[in-house]
């Protein structure tokens, strides 16, 4: 670094400045999710996603993303029928194939556009086959009613009936 022509308290003041930002970096970068890391590389990406018909006897399709940070995002086929948003959540290593998820969604009341409840999806998800190509798994659904002490971060205080489903799974690819 080229300090002539700065007074001896700039130049220490620089130096200094420098080894902050450098031990800074370092800090975040021990923050990032390391689990997510593990899991291949070649596997982060978006999946189109078929869910077993439901209670309800409906079966959505999905869109998921796992980013190879460790973020998941998530579009559902029937989000403008049952009044909910897009998901976000994590998801980390489980096993040399497998993954395990959580995602959270508002849901809204059609009359109001109020929130009525948070829904929290846990799932497992495997790779089927050879590569990341395809994927299967079970996916639960819980409901935590806004306004209560049902929290979407804490599974054990849903006092509904959680919803499981298995899915399969298609990577989203740029040529067949």
């Amino acid at each position: 670094m080229i300090t002539r022509g700065y007074p001896q308290t700039r130049r220490g003041l620089l130096s200094v400045t420098g080894l902050t930002a450098a031990l800074v970096g370092a800090a975040l970068s021990m923050l990032s999710p390391r689990v997510a890391a593990a899991f291949p590389s070649s596997c982060a990406g978006t999946y189109l996603i078929e869910m077993a018909p439901g209670p309800a006897g409906h079966g959505a399709q999905h869109f998921w993303t796992l980013t190879k940070d460790g973020a998941l995002l998530g579009t559902s086929s029937t989000q403008r029928v049952f009044h909910f948003s897009d998901a976000q959540g994590v998801w980390e290593r489980d096993g040399d194939q497998g993954v395990k998820a959580v995602w959270l969604n508002f849901s809204f009341d059609p009359d109001s556009d109020e929130v009525s409840n948070i829904t929290r999806r846990d799932i497992t998800l495997h790779t089927v086959g050879r590569g990341c190509d395809n994927v299967a798994g079970t996916s639960t659904l819980r409901r935590f009613e806004a306004g209560t002490t049902e929290d979407p971060l804490d599974p054990a205080s849903d006092t509904g009936e959680p919803v499981t489903q298995t899915f399969t799974g298609r990577r989203v690819r740029v040529s067949p």
